[in-house]
């Protein structure tokens, strides 16, 4: 694969210009006409081995965490890739860290750590906020909860709100900055989910994305069991009648105890994500989360207007 490093300007009013001429970034307006910048998408997201190494062991599973990744945009075969080059954690502030993470002048210390380690590394580098929620738990006794740790990157108003509201100054325009948010999941193998939101390149709620999502793979599983009969007609009977034993006679038997397990069964494949995010780990599939791995990790951004 050939790589194109992008030039290195010496201070930071020569970063906008650069990315811009070179298709990183791209120019628009708000609807009070306010002079903005994103990222271009599509766009990969790659996440080298150590530094994948770096975030696990600064994850915490019992509170939230936060801070920036410098990423350094390059051509790669004529695809946009950015490749995380450092990880800064930054402490949290909050009163409440287990349920938020909380700084108060987050803005000017993103803004400060982006244009300082610019000017010192003389890397053109693209500014990524994180921050993370704690280990997901199931818990089957509380059926409220269960759902929401079975939404793991389901981001809260709180977190939209900021997303479309972090930005950085860039000589006359603003930069809209991305986010992105990590999980630990005990559904999904003690795996580290990373997913990315607002900054102008992705959807600030995945509710609809994780519906088609989840519903495809529902469509997948309807197909591999119709196929799996149409193979060999016999196959249906015996089908049912398991069906009927495991299912239908404790259903009878037992309707105030098994019903509602059924009822949690059918909101856990109509619901969950980790189905669609477990899949989402090959170059060829846009997707905007990934599940850290200790290697490198690319996520593919697809293209959002």
């Amino acid at each position: 694969m050939t790589s194109i490093h992008l030039a290195k300007p010496t201070q930071y009013r020569g970063w906008k210009a650069d990315l811009v001429n070179r298709a990183f970034l791209r120019d628009s307006l708000t609807h009070l006409g306010e002079k903005l910048c994103s990222l271009t998408t599509p766009i990969f997201v790659r996440f080298p081995k150590q530094t994948v190494k770096k975030i696990l062991s600064g994850y915490d599973p019992q509170f939230e965490v936060g801070g920036l990744f410098l990423i350094v945009p390059i051509l790669e075969d004529g695809n946009r890739v950015l490749e995380v080059r450092k990880t800064i954690f930054l402490k949290n502030l909050s009163s409440n860290p287990e349920r938020s993470f909380f700084r108060p002048e987050l803005k000017k210390d993103v803004q400060r750590i982006w244009r300082s380690n610019l000017e010192s590394d003389k890397e053109p580098y693209i500014p990524i906020f994180f921050h993370s929620h704690p280990k997901i738990k199931p818990s089957y006794v509380d059926i409220n909860k269960l759902l929401a740790e079975l939404s793991p990157v389901m981001t809260s108003e709180a977190d939209q709100r900021f997303s479309m509201e972090l930005e950085i100054e860039v000589d006359d325009v603003k930069f809209l900055v991305p986010n992105a948010l990590l999980v630990q999941s005990e559904i999904l193998d003690q795996q580290t989910i990373i997913g990315f939101f607002g900054g102008g390149i992705t959807p600030t709620d995945f509710s609809e994305y994780f519906s088609k999502m989840t519903g495809k793979t529902l469509r997948e599983l309807w197909n591999g069991l119709t196929s799996w009969i149409k193979e060999d007609a016999d196959r249906f009977w015996p089908l049912l009648l398991l069906s009927f034993l495991v299912i239908g006679i404790p259903a009878i038997l037992y309707p105030k105890r098994v019903i509602p397990l059924i009822l949690v069964l059918v909101v856990v494949l109509l619901g969950s994500q980790i189905i669609p995010i477990s899949r989402q780990t090959g170059e060829s599939i846009p997707s905007y989360f990934g599940v850290l791995r200790e290697e490198d990790t690319i996520i593919n951004i697809p293209e959002y207007i």
